[in-house]
């Protein structure tokens, strides 16, 4: 319960993990969580603006990364 006393959980690191381990074997050892992140994360020039997104919003840019089954759904 100490760890839930925060914003984020240590399991979401694991989360990352499998994410990344998909990819690699989805594309082939193409694609990585690096190509995730520069994807989700770009930078707009110099604006340090905070974007907000959704679940849709990282389905999507996984999507086009390397298309799977990103949401899960049964």
């Amino acid at each position: 319960n100490y760890q839930r006393s925060v914003d984020f959980y240590a399991e979401g690191t694991l989360l990352w993990l499998d994410v990344d381990t998909r990819l690699r074997e989805l594309s082939g050892g193409k694609h990585s969580i690096d190509d995730f992140t520069h994807a989700f994360h770009g930078v707009d020039g110099d604006s340090i603006v905070p974007r907000p997104y959704t679940f849709d919003d990282v389905v999507a840019t996984l999507e086009a990364i390397q298309p799977g089954d990103w949401r899960g759904e049964p």
